[in-house]
């Protein structure tokens, strides 16, 4: 009896130090090489694309940081400008598309400051690598030229508190966009995204702007459905097996006849 109730004893404690664990949090998916000299929970953004998981996929503008103006867009369609958009009650947009087909997400930064240097508005392509350019300006940043940097970060969120311990305080998860989450699929539905919108070494942070995605996937992940036959194949298989049981029953009645 005593060694049934230190059993019980050691199994509930398992127990309560099990219960007491926080949640699992937040990953990362297709994570680029960590770069020289950034920290943070976010050491670069993720080096793959992403596909439709169905025939539409949808964003939800989830806040902003920077104060640069940025313009994500799927392909040529314009979907949210990040100085512009707001959270209350929820900012989002939808688009019919292809299963299975590449999402060509890009944003572009229409106000960067170091545009003249770098010959125009940076556009960052989703699961492009850059090279973050050494210039002069501004002094007091560190300059040095960093290749392999995706200013597109996927990731799997469990809930809210998630979204606030990786993009917060600079960005924080609105309780209208919490509540929206939970009541189109809940957060394994969705996919969040963190944006670089600058090619300054040191600024990268991955949380100028957030958006959240349904309906998306990282490419190749996706698996499409088995082809259904045409009815002209499911005739040629009917017959194919008739002719076969015909062929049996023929074989069995002639191994009856004596000989």
């Amino acid at each position: 009896m005593r060694i049934y109730c230190l059993g019980l004893l050691t199994v509930s404690s398992l127990a309560a130090i099990v219960a007491s664990e926080p949640a699992a949090a937040y990953t990362q998916l297709c994570s680029g090489a960590a770069l020289a000299g950034v920290t943070g929970p976010i050491t670069n953004g993720s080096t793959c694309n992403l596909e439709a998981t169905g025939t539409t996929v949808q964003e939800v503008f989830v806040g902003v940081s920077a104060s640069d103006t940025d313009i994500l867009n799927l392909g040529s369609t314009p979907i949210f400008n990040n100085q512009t958009a707001t959270t209350l009650p929820v900012t989002t947009a939808s688009q019919s598309v292809a299963k299975g087909s590449t999402l060509n997400y890009n944003l572009v930064n229409t106000t960067d400051p170091l545009s003249i240097l770098i010959g125009g508005p940076p556009t960052f392509d989703t699961g492009t690598a850059y090279t973050n350019p050494a210039v002069s300006f501004p002094p007091l940043i560190d300059q040095s030229a960093l290749p392999g940097v995706y200013h597109f970060a996927w990731f799997d969120m469990a809930n809210a508190t998630d979204v606030d311990s990786l993009f917060g305080p600079k960005v924080t998860m609105p309780s209208s966009v919490n509540s929206y989450i939970l009541g189109n699929g809940g957060y394994s539905d969705w996919t969040f995204v963190g944006v670089e919108d600058s090619r300054v070494t040191a600024d990268d942070d991955w949380n100028d702007t957030i958006y959240a995605f349904q309906g998306v996937a990282p490419v190749g992940t996706v698996v499409s459905p088995p082809a259904i036959p045409e009815p002209s194949t499911w005739v040629m298989m009917i017959a194919g097996f008739a002719g076969l049981g015909l062929a049996g029953y023929r074989a069995s009645r002639k191994s009856l006849v004596p000989a």
